[in-house]
């Protein structure tokens, strides 16, 4: 392979195994990752995505998580259906996520947060 290609497809491939359509369990989804971790193609393995909101639930998986090669996580934030809400939301993910990497030191690295922006009220028209 072109070394090339290699950089670009490096860590391409983000993990949602707890996500539509595969749907898994979260026990099978993080089993998955940490073995896909160790594949020949590992390479092209991206972060596991899981919701800010659960990361606590990850804690009981902690025996897959190591501290020589962190997990890396995509936390997906909450949604609002205003502004507010959309705020609040965002200021409890990061409470969220702090207190799950205080508890997972060095076992993982959450470096990514996705949120979906709150409608915006149609611009009017004079």
């Amino acid at each position: 392979m072109q070394p090339s290609l290699h950089a670009l497809l490096e860590g391409a491939i983000d993990y949602a195994g707890t996500f539509p359509p595969a749907r898994l369990t979260l026990e099978q989804a993080v089993r998955n990752y940490a073995r896909y971790r160790k594949d020949s193609a590992q390479w092209l393995l991206g972060r596991f995505i899981y919701p800010a909101a659960q990361l606590h639930e990850l804690d009981a998986y902690s025996n897959y998580l190591q501290t020589d090669c962190p997990f890396a996580i995509s936390t997906v934030g909450r949604s609002g259906a205003e502004e507010a809400a959309w705020l609040a939301g965002i200021r409890a993910d990061v409470e969220a996520v702090e207190a799950f990497q205080q508890r997972q030191r060095h076992r993982v690295v959450i470096n990514v947060y996705e949120t979906k922006l709150p409608p915006r009220p149609e611009p009017q028209l004079a």
